[in-house]
């Protein structure tokens, strides 16, 4: 029998990542954390297992955009917030996706969610105003 899931080729972590499973079993872990996992808990704002994914596999991340990048597209300002804030992805503010676009343009693009999308554009515009004054603060020293 094939089920909706074997057909969109979806692990049991990537429907733990969809439905918010809070306790993942370390079992899921240890079949092996890919990219594609990675990005299905970022673009559905599972901050807490996204972290436990990230701490099984830290290279388990896409070449064509960041997490950030999604994280922005997808609106998941909470995840968002903890990927620059706590998560180490400062850096990739200004990283552009495989069409030359940073996180804060792909969420300027968007045209649907209108409300999340405005305090995404806001957040990541606050976040980068305060980027560059600290390096213009830095190339003054």
């Amino acid at each position: 029998m094939t089920t909706t899931a074997s057909k969109c080729r979806m692990s049991s972590l990537h429907i733990a990542c969809i439905a918010g499973a809070k306790e993942v079993d370390e079992e899921l872990l240890t079949d092996g954390v890919d990219v594609s996992a990675v990005m299905t808990a970022t673009m559905w704002g599972r901050r807490d297992l996204l972290r436990k994914l990230l701490e099984a596999n830290p290279e388990a991340l896409s070449g064509d955009c960041s997490l950030l990048h999604i994280a922005a597209h997808h609106c998941q300002l909470e995840t968002l917030t903890w990927l620059v804030e706590e998560g180490g992805f400062r850096e990739q503010l200004a990283s552009l996706d495989s069409k030359g676009r940073t996180p804060l343009k792909v969420v300027e693009e968007r045209r649907e969610g209108r409300f999340l999308r405005e305090e995404t554009i806001a957040y990541l515009r606050e976040v980068e105003s305060t980027e560059t004054k600290t390096k213009n603060a830095k190339k003054k020293k």
